[in-house]
């Protein structure tokens, strides 16, 4: 694998303090992140009970006044549910409105029943071969079962594994002292550190030469608009952005 020619940079929204109500759609963070120049957004999919995906930020959605978690809604249930623009859309029409935009999609999954929906997705919108893949999209996993599910159902997709800023015992401190480790464990492509957890050099003198030689990129999340340049200085594979949701 050769360095990137430069790193891709993702907006990814602080929507965290949005009710399940009040989040934007799928839609409204791809024009967001597309009208700020940005090469990829973050974005959530979640399974329905009826196997589609949806794009949506938290586990909950708002229907007729009424939290529900999603994996219990069908999609007809799913498309009523509230957001602060207007509707929860599903993981393709989000995909559609990117592709018109020419923006990639870094793709953040909570589930195993969503594994098989991207698959079917992200192949038919990807195009031919993995290089295709890789150029547009990226899918993230937070854990070692949920990344080995995700490469049974859809090994061509390309993914990432994401360490834990803080917690998770013995094992979150081990993946946090030992990143490649942790990726492999997850079986996946490409390593998602926080940049809390790293400087720039950091990255630059041991990150990206240990993930190069294995043939994976090292992604930097959280990282403030201020500090973004610099991280994008190191050879990482793409930097993803933390910005206020003011939309």
């Amino acid at each position: 694998m050769t360095a990137p020619q430069r790193a891709v940079h993702v907006a990814e929204y602080d929507i965290a303090a949005c009710g399940p109500g009040g989040t934007p759609s799928g839609r409204a963070l791809v024009g967001a992140a597309a009208d700020a120049g940005f090469d990829r957004v973050v974005v959530h999919a979640r399974s329905t009970a009826d196997g589609w995906a949806v794009v949506h930020a938290h586990d909950h959605a708002l229907v007729r006044g009424e939290a529900r978690p999603v994996e219990e809604l069908t999609l007809s249930e799913a498309r009523k549910a509230h957001a602060v623009d207007g509707h929860v859309v599903t993981l393709e029409e989000t995909m559609l409105v990117a592709n018109r935009r020419g923006l990639g999609l870094v793709l953040r999954i909570h589930d195993t029943l969503v594994t098989h929906t991207l698959s079917a997705a992200l192949g038919i919108m990807g195009g031919d071969g993995v290089a295709a893949l890789r150029a547009r999209y990226l899918v993230v996993v937070a854990t070692a079962k949920l990344g080995k599910r995700l490469r049974e159902a859809a090994r061509e997709l390309p993914s990432a594994r994401s360490l834990p800023r803080e917690g998770g015992g013995w094992r979150g401190a081990l993946a946090r002292r030992l990143p490649n480790l942790a990726r492999a464990a997850a079986d996946a492509d490409d390593l998602v550190v926080r940049a809390s957890l790293t400087s720039p050099d950091e990255v630059r003198d041991r990150l990206v030469p240990l993930l190069r030689r294995r043939g994976a990129f090292v992604w930097v999340e959280g990282v403030a608009p201020e500090r973004r340049d610099a991280y994008a200085a190191t050879g990482a594979g793409g930097v993803i952005v933390d910005l206020p949701w003011d939309g």
